[in-house]
């Protein structure tokens, strides 16, 4: 993880979150969330796992999942769609790369809202509407949630003890 990066993204996240403690949370909880992304892209490499999409929306999934079975791991994960949110509106010069291996910024804020939601929308019903998720997109959320659970359960049945998704706290 390139340190440059990570002061380059803090710089940009400080001017929209005037706290440095809100900062310091947000910050934290995307190191955790890229950590968890690289993880997977590990994982899918040693493993040979299959990926029948795109690896980087793979690696995005079970980053957020993990990132969902931690303590208070929801706002973890919304911390990181905030950044993604805030990628999405800051011009850094150069053109939007539609060609790259991973979806926008603006696709990763509602996939990581779509998630979070998704797990439980009642106690997350906030997230819906609004500025947020779309009532058309968080009618799929829960579903969307339950088939990435079980894929990567799946894909890790040979490797992972069950205690990796036995849920110790309830976010």
């Amino acid at each position: 993880m390139c340190n440059e990066w990570i002061a380059d993204t803090e710089r940009i996240v400080s001017r929209r979150l005037r706290q440095k403690v809100k900062v310091r949370e947000t910050m934290e909880a995307l190191v955790a969330a890229v950590v968890l992304h690289e993880s997977a892209h590990a994982l899918i490499s040693l493993l040979k796992l299959p990926v029948t999409g795109r690896e980087e929306d793979d690696a995005d999934q079970f980053s957020t999942l993990l990132l969902l079975h931690q303590p208070d791991g929801a706002r973890k994960a919304l911390a990181v769609a905030r950044i993604y949110k805030v990628m999405s509106q800051v011009s850094l010069g150069a053109p939007t790369a539609y060609w790259d291996e991973h979806s926008l910024d603006a696709q990763r804020y509602y996939d990581t809202l779509c998630m979070v939601y998704g797990r439980d929308p009642k106690g997350n019903a906030k997230l819906v509407g609004g500025n947020a998720l779309p009532d058309e997109r968080a009618d799929m959320c829960a579903e969307d949630y339950r088939r990435i659970e079980s894929s990567w359960k799946m894909l890790l049945k040979p490797y992972a003890n069950d205690s990796l998704w036995v849920e110790q706290w309830r976010n």
